[in-house]
């Protein structure tokens, strides 16, 4: 399930990501022409910090940036 505009400790994620009502991911979304590579920042730093009303152990392994063309998906549980 995807929730917009999903507050987070380190503000509002466009949507958060949740299976089982569990949060696992951000999408942050961007108009076309937006370099995906350059908002990854901005995603990682609502994944870090903590969905509200949730207490997690850890960050939120998922992490997607979109214009709708080109999309850059990242797992941080993964370092390559």
């Amino acid at each position: 399930v995807a929730l917009r505009e999903f507050p987070f400790t380190t503000g509002p994620a466009d949507y958060a990501l949740f299976v089982d009502r569990q949060p696992v991911g951000v999408v942050e979304a961007k108009p076309e022409g937006t370099t995906v590579s350059a908002v990854f920042d901005q995603a990682r730093k609502y994944a870090d910090g903590q969905p509200k009303h949730f207490n997690l152990s850890q960050a939120l392994p998922f992490i997607y940036v979109s214009t709708g063309v080109e999309t850059y998906f990242c797992d941080l549980r993964d370092p390559d």
